[in-house]
Formats: structure tokens, sequence, C-alpha cells
């Protein structure tokens, strides 16, 4: 059986490059190495280090460069992906990069229409969205900057007749308040909570893991 290519757009990421790896690594009674996937990492940079740790993995994934501000460029990956094997592309895995706080959000929700459009457009068999829990139907009109983005970029999966899509909303990642950044950052989240206030957090491997699984089974979670 030829291999399903799963496109992963934000492949540097901890969330898509935990993905590629919990895919590829798993055990092959739990179906990941079965389904013969093979990942295409996109890019803007095929030399960065994230893309180098990838190296081990060589026989399930490949990189391909593309700029996310560039219709073209990201449309030619899905042409040459078409071009080397019937059928292309079978599946995506997006996780866009955060713009950055209070940052304006309106160039990931092109991004993200752009991806979405493309997979439609190219027969996509099953999309995947890392999104976020904030992005939901009931805070629409209280969404902003990244936030309303994501909103945007979901409704926009929603949308696509005949696509296939499954939509992961991650809280808090433990990540985001490591190191010294991560300490500017609690104190910035802190102060905007009141002392009660629980927040829930998760590590970034374990999207990349869920997504995995998602995968495996995409109709069992298709419209999730």
């Amino acid at each position: 059986m030829a291999s399903r290519k799963i496109l992963v757009v934000g492949a540097t990421d901890r969330q898509g490059g935990t993905f590629a790896r919990a895919a590829t690594e798993a055990p092959k009674a739990e179906g990941a190495l079965e389904n013969g996937f093979h990942f295409v990492a996109l890019t803007h940079n095929a030399s960065s280090p994230s893309v180098r740790e990838l190296a081990p993995l060589s026989d399930h994934v490949s990189s391909a460069s593309a700029n996310l501000n560039n219709a073209n460029t990201v449309r030619k990956v899905f042409e040459d992906e078409r071009a080397k094997s019937e059928g292309g592309t079978w599946g995506v895995f997006m996780v866009l990069a955060l713009p950055g706080l209070g940052v304006d959000g309106s160039g990931e929700e092109v991004q993200g229409k752009l991806v979405t459009n493309l997979a439609c457009e190219y027969n996509v068999q099953h999309f995947l969205c890392s999104s976020s829990d904030h992005a939901r139907d009931s805070r629409d009109e209280h969404a902003t900057l990244s936030h309303l983005a994501k909103v945007n970029i979901e409704k926009n999966i929603k949308s696509k007749q005949g696509l296939s899509w499954t939509i992961i909303c991650p809280v808090y990642f433990i990540e985001m308040f490591e190191g010294l950044v991560g300490r500017v950052t609690f104190s910035v989240v802190r102060s905007g909570l009141k002392k009660d206030t629980k927040l829930q957090l998760v590590v970034a491997a374990d999207i990349g893991r869920v997504a995995c699984v998602i995968m495996r089974s995409p109709d069992t979670y298709d419209g999730q």
C-alpha cells in the first residue's frame, strides 16, 4: 500500500514534531506504521535546527520549503506531492505560530484559511487543526487578536463541504512558562486572574500524540 502523505504545517513546533515522532515510533500493533504514514514537514527553512532534529525519522519524514505568507509557494508543495505519487497529500496537520502577545492575528488568519482552502482544493482526506480552547462559538463575540483569528479559521474549516476535519482545542501549554520568558509570561497571566482561578495546562507533546491517534482513525473524529 502506498504511503499516506500527511503535510505537517508547523512541523518545527513542539506539537508538530511530536506528532511525527509519535506516529513513526509507535508500535506497529497500535497501527501507526501499518497505515503507511509519510510526513512532509512544511518549513520556511529546511536547514533549521528544528528540522534537523527530525533527521532520525528520515525514512518516514521529508521536508518541503514554503512561506505561509506566499500562497504560490504553499500551492507548489501540494502540486509537487501530487506529482510524486497518485493521490498526493492524504492529510494535513496544521499548527500555526502564535503571532505574539498583544499582536494582531490577521496574518495568522490568512495563513490558516490559505492552508484550509488548498487542502480542500487538492482533495485532502482529513484535515486536522490545532486551535485554542478560547476559540469556541459561545465566545466568538469576545474574541480578539489571535483568538479571533482562530475562531475565523475554525469557521472556514467547518464551512468546507466534503472536507473531513477535526479541531483540537488545547489549553495553556506548560512550556509557555519555561525559562526567563516563561516567568515573565506567568506574571502577565497571573496578573489577569483571580487568586482562586484554576488554570488548565497541557504538555505540547501530548497534543502531538492525540493528533497521531486522530489520524489513525479519522472517521471516528470527523466533525469534532
